[in-house]
């Protein structure tokens, strides 16, 4: 399956992050970092594989978008994002 898009949703506050998330990390086309009540950036929350995988592609200029559980973990940002890649 090749999709056209593909969100990797990032949660600090869950440490199991599956192999399966590991080894495809990198073909995201963005990241939803999952933001908990009271934390403004969950990217500085972000710790082991999941830090270090996220800051690498951070440095590829990857879009990161922080969203919540109160928003559905949606927002507009990440809507205007995925029209506009799909609309390429």
């Amino acid at each position: 399956m090749e999709p056209a898009m593909y969100l990797q949703v990032l949660d600090p506050a869950n440490p199991d992050f599956k192999l399966s998330a590991q080894q495809f990390f990198d073909l995201a086309d963005a990241y939803l970092l999952v933001r908990q009540q009271g934390n403004e950036d969950p990217a500085t929350l972000m710790a082991g594989a999941q830090g270090v995988l996220l800051a690498r592609e951070k440095e590829k200029k990857k879009s990161c978008f922080t969203v919540s559980a109160e928003e559905r973990f949606m927002n507009q940002e990440v809507i205007d994002f995925v029209r506009a890649g799909l609309l390429v």
